[in-house]
């Protein structure tokens, strides 16, 4: 019975009805898009602070070579080592060695095969257009020997991405064998997460001392002070992110929740009728529960829909991909259905409570 009654005053009232069910919808759908954004801004904002500063110290030095680095990658804490030195430009594009390490950190196909190269995704649309150069033989340098492009890359050093040169990548072993390279005066140890470079940065120059017989000197260019600054500020930048998702989850809280009030205390006429007919206090109570429960919860679903599309179209616009978490969409739709219930439930027992004749008054 009281599932009809809700119904009947819900489909009686469908204006008013409409009208709260589009505030609950609102309030979801920008909880939704804000967490979703935010996330995926959040996570894109990492990606180009690692990329800019990583957990790694620079070694200067006389007489380093490929296999001082191969030897550095072989220490247990370290998790690669490369040469900024190791570029060259062929005259079409410029291409950088990396070790099988450095590759298999950055995510790219770190068992590169004698001249083979990787491709940056731009390079590619400049020289391939739309398709896969997968595949594809390139000439390259004075001697025009022949490469075989292995696969397309996407940048993520933002720096380097900002480059207007065609770029590539091949193995450290290639590089060294086309340029002829054979020494270099830096390279950069990059440590696992957790690791404190400075501390460790006298143990790699003593490896490397030892392997030179004593000989050479061997000087910190760059320690991992940067590295720290930009974990503080990936950290600032959480806290920041996920008060804005509170407030947001505040604000539509408090919205919904002044909606169900307000359409409860309106209701407060009809009260006087149903007692006057009859209905007992735990009738009127349960009917406009469910009748708040219904809105709230159809109107938390919609929203979900509404906010996962609306953040999709959004992240479009604005170039941000957005994450969404079933932790948060879970939180969104239970805290939608809780502030229906739980703000319905004080006014509709004050007007449980109230005598017949002072709720027919109200009318």
């Amino acid at each position: 019975m009281s599932f009809w009654m809700a119904w009947k005053m819900i489909w009686e009232n469908k204006r008013r009805s409409l009208f709260s069910l589009c505030g609950v919808l609102m309030g979801i759908t920008s909880i939704i898009v804000i967490f979703s954004l935010a996330e995926g801004g959040k996570e894109l904002i990492k990606n180009d602070l690692s990329s800019l500063a990583e957990n790694r110290i620079m070694i200067g030095g006389e007489n380093l070579s490929v296999r001082d680095g191969k030897l550095l990658e072989d220490i247990p804490f370290v998790k690669y080592a490369f040469f900024p030195e190791a570029r060259l430009d062929t005259g079409e594009l410029i291409l950088t060695g990396y070790s099988k390490k450095s590759l298999l950190a950055m995510g790219y196909p770190s068992n590169l095969k004698d001249r083979e190269i990787l491709l940056e995704e731009k390079t590619s649309k400049k020289l391939y257009g739309d398709a896969d150069p997968s595949g594809e033989k390139i000439e390259l340098g004075e001697r025009k020997e022949r490469y075989i492009i292995r696969d397309v890359y996407r940048e993520k050093n933002p720096l380097e991405s900002a480059n207007d040169r065609e770029t590539g990548i091949t193995s450290l072993t290639s590089l060294e064998r086309m340029a002829g390279l054979k020494r270099f005066s830096r390279v950069v140890v990059s440590f696992y997460e957790g690791e404190d470079g400075e501390k460790l940065a006298p143990v790699v120059i003593s490896r490397l001392k030892k392997v030179h017989g004593g000989r050479g000197n061997y000087i910190v260019m760059e320690n991992s002070g940067k590295y720290k600054k930009i974990e503080k500020i990936k950290k600032t930048l959480n806290i920041f992110l996920a008060a804005i998702g509170l407030v947001a989850l505040i604000m539509g809280g408090l919205g919904i929740s002044n909606l169900m009030a307000a359409m409860v205390r309106e209701r407060t006429p009809h009260i006087g009728i149903l007692r006057a007919m009859g209905a007992g206090k735990n009738f009127i109570m349960t009917t406009f529960l469910i009748e708040a429960a219904f809105i709230s919860i159809t109107g938390g679903i919609i929203g979900i829909i509404a906010g996962i599309t609306g953040a999709k179209v959004i992240g479009k616009i604005i170039e941000i991909p957005p994450i969404f978490m079933g932790k948060h969409i879970f939180m969104t739709f239970v805290i939608s259905a809780l502030l229906g219930i739980a703000f319905g439930i004080l006014p509709a027992k004050k007007a449980a409570d109230m005598d017949t004749v002072e709720a027919l008054r109200s009318s």
